[in-house]
């Protein structure tokens, strides 16, 4: 009797909010200037649809395989945030199959020797928020397990939501999701990467300027959106005009 043929998996294709760009086609990128065209064009793709817990995974796969740099235990030891900056950059690689020479030496000259000091990254972040935070803080790790516990209970609610047909629901469930990480990422290592925070996501993160930088003339340099202590609040748009 003839054996049954092993019916082989074939995942179901998840919807997006940004369309998915044409993967066949950038693989076949020869040149330099046509795999940096290449790299650009999923940037939006990486950026709005996948997850910086799965751009970080493969940023450390890129390490251990491809990057020849003999340094993937150090991808173990060094707090993820600081490999954030670069994740998108492992996941294209993983994706197109190449990494354009630009990008290359970008990685060779700013993340390398950042993993080449991972430990001394890792001691001096060990237990810096349950140190510095005082206990009456919004920001103490006892309060944010809390939200971490609720945001939890909330994501498993809404599961569904992962392959909705509204955009609107997956982009909540991807909200929640990233919420998680980055909850989960401060309470290791004492660093908030997200733009919001609170129980319920409720404030806006304010970028604080801790060294101020001035032009040729001696002036201030200011970005809409940042806190200053020299003059005491955030920088607006209005000030930018001369209002207010």
């Amino acid at each position: 009797m003839p054996r049954k043929k092993k019916a082989v998996f074939i995942p179901k294709k998840k919807k997006t909010l940004i369309a998915e760009p044409k993967w066949e086609k950038l693989r076949k990128a020869q040149t330099e200037e046509e795999r940096l065209d290449a790299w650009k064009v999923c940037d939006d793709f990486v950026h709005f649809e996948v997850p910086d817990k799965e751009q970080v995974h493969s940023l450390k796969r890129w390490v251990e395989i491809n990057s020849g740099w003999a340094l993937a235990e150090k991808t173990r030891t060094i707090p993820d945030v600081y490999l954030q900056i670069y994740a998108k950059h492992g996941w294209k690689a993983r994706q197109l199959g190449y990494t354009p020479a630009a990008v290359r030496n970008n990685l060779e000259k700013n993340l390398k020797p950042l993993l080449e000091k991972a430990d001394d990254l890792r001691r001096s972040a060990a237990n810096t928020v349950e140190h510095e935070v005082a206990k009456d803080s919004n920001w103490h790790p006892v309060k944010v397990k809390e939200w971490l516990k609720k945001w939890q209970g909330y994501l498993k609610s809404i599961t569904s939501w992962k392959e909705s047909s509204d955009a609107n629901l997956r982009m909540q469930y991807q909200i929640a999701e990233t919420y998680i990480y980055n909850l989960n990422q401060y309470l290791r290592n004492g660093v908030w990467s997200d733009t919001h925070w609170g129980e319920n996501r409720e404030y806006k993160v304010v970028t604080t300027c801790k060294a101020m930088a001035y032009d040729e003339a001696g002036m201030p340099k200011r970005t809409v959106g940042v806190f200053y202590p020299d003059i005491g609040q955030v920088w607006t748009k209005e000030m930018v005009n001369g209002v207010g």
